[in-house]
């Protein structure tokens, strides 16, 4: 018999994400568009209408095409998971979370246009990633060496470079994974008990019998007391037969 293949939602977080990321990109195509200035997108606007504050968090959904959202999930896909099933879906989603204001309030603040996709998102876990193996003492060498290629790049962009890519985005979701890298610990592996021998599931096994112990099958009946010859009891000969 062939085992059955299971597919397990292994990062809950990470692929909620990405199904909400895909489900913002067909609503976009299906309203051209309006649906990203509506929800999926951060820019200046009154306070006082609602929105606003929803936009400060499904920004990250957004995304202007395919190849904007391809070009996200793909990196999102392959460190997503590993950072969830290390940290937690907990942690990862404050991750998400923080970044998500941070970003969107810094747009805001600072600047005119809008906002929308999830590098920001993807910049943090790249800076997390590289702290692996902090909580074992120093300084990784791979978290310097990102740090220096990822964020030294997108700084050297932002005044070298004119498009329509936000590069302090990147760099304040590197500067989000930085201090979330700091705080977070990974989280506790659970260990299976091992099973009581003397639990109801485990086959008891009874203990064998030794030498000195009384076998049921072999005990023995009380042997009855002999009878004390009596000396007062006079003595009989024995009955002489004669020959004939």
């Amino acid at each position: 018999m062939t085992p059955s293949i299971k597919i397990r939602y292994n990062a809950p977080v990470i692929l909620s994400f990405v199904l909400l990321s895909l489900f913002a990109l067909g609503l976009a195509r299906l309203t051209n568009g309006q649906s990203n200035t509506l929800l999926f997108s951060v820019y200046p606007s009154s306070w006082n209408d609602p929105l606003t504050y929803l936009r400060l968090l499904t920004h990250v959904l957004g995304h202007q095409d395919w190849a904007h959202y391809s070009a996200n999930i793909m990196l999102l896909l392959l460190i997503g998971p590993l950072l969830e099933e290390k940290y937690g879906s907990l942690q990862i989603a404050i991750v998400i979370l923080i970044t998500a204001i941070v970003t969107g309030l810094s747009h805001v603040f600072f600047f005119q246009s809008g906002l929308m996709g999830a590098s920001g998102v993807v910049f943090a876990f790249i800076i997390l990633t590289s702290m692996t193996g902090r909580e074992k003492g120093g300084i990784p060498l791979t978290f310097l060496v990102v740090t220096a290629v990822y964020l030294g790049g997108e700084i050297y962009q932002m005044f070298a470079v004119s498009d329509n890519i936000s590069q302090i985005t990147h760099v304040i979701g590197g500067a989000v994974g930085a201090l979330s890298g700091s705080f977070m610990r990974p989280k506790l592996v659970k260990i299976p008990a091992k099973p009581n021998p003397q639990s109801p599931t485990a086959p008891i096994t009874p203990p064998p019998y030794t030498d000195f112990e009384e076998k049921p099958w072999k005990k023995s009946t009380p042997e009855e007391p002999q009878k004390a010859l009596d000396e007062t009891e006079p003595k009989k000969d024995p009955i002489r037969t004669e020959p004939w």
